[in-house]
């Protein structure tokens, strides 16, 4: 990420804990522009951004697991529908 958004005022963090994010080997990585440098990052690396402004979040899985189950019949009285 320090060479893909060299030269630009992006700032990341990240958030996965160490050893999630597995290692990939890269050729000539370098020599192209930060968005397709990016991309490849994303792809090789299986990782998720979360964009605020010029800080990016990195996460390998976005969210998080909630032991919540919506009951639509108790929070929700109905839905209505009108068109015209």
């Amino acid at each position: 990420l320090d060479i893909a958004l060299k030269g630009t005022d992006f700032k990341y963090v990240i958030h996965a804990k160490a050893g999630e994010i597995s290692s990939a080997e890269q050729e000539n990585f370098g020599e192209k522009n930060s968005i397709e440098l990016m991309d490849e990052i994303i792809e090789d690396y299986g990782i998720e951004l979360d964009v605020d402004n010029y800080k990016i979040h990195v996460y390998k899985k976005m969210g998080e697991v909630i032991d919540f189950v919506l009951d639509s019949r108790y929070n929700m009285p109905g839905i209505t529908i009108t068109t015209d």
